[in-house]
């Protein structure tokens, strides 16, 4: 004898699918997709993204972010797009998010400061250099950018010693 499936009320399935996302679950859990598709659409994102396409590429890694929002390099990959196509406010929250998930890594900083400065927000461009700057510590892995940062501050410093003095 077949048993009857149980309605769950709408309510009661978005607590069920808020508590999954928040242990860690994703869209791609609930759809099926295996990291290795993701995978695959992934390097085809990167193939886009290095042939200059970067509309397409960031329709790619929208897709992919949608589906598994803990992927960082996802969020970077989204990122970067944005970045290229001008769409800095966008490539902000992105690196914003991809900053979220691993902190350790200046990286996602130093690529916000560089959207933050192209959109004239020297006062947050300055914090997410001292951002880089303080995640990179002493690492050798990240002393190419943390050095970049350090030349970033510099220069913001001095034009806010120029305005400063023609005030």
């Amino acid at each position: 004898m077949a048993t009857e499936p149980k309605i769950i009320e709408k309510d009661d399935l978005q607590d069920i699918v808020q508590t999954f996302l928040s242990e860690g679950g994703t869209l791609a859990d609930i759809r099926g997709f295996e990291t290795k598709d993701l995978e695959v659409i992934y390097s085809m994102g990167y193939q886009l993204y290095n042939h200059g396409k970067y509309k397409d590429a960031e329709d790619v890694f929208k897709f992919l972010s949608f589906y598994n929002h803990l992927e960082r390099k996802y969020l970077m990959g989204l990122g970067a797009c944005r970045q290229m196509l001008k769409n800095y406010e966008g490539a902000v929250q992105a690196y914003g998010y991809a900053a979220m998930l691993d902190v350790e890594d200046p990286s996602a900083h130093l690529h916000a400061a560089d959207c933050l400065l192209a959109l004239e927000r020297l006062g947050e461009a300055e914090s997410a250099l001292e951002a880089t700057v303080h995640w990179a510590g002493d690492k050798p892995e990240h002393a190419k950018t943390k050095g970049r940062a350090q030349g970033l501050l510099q220069l913001i410093k001095e034009k806010d010693k120029t305005e400063g003095a023609q005030s």
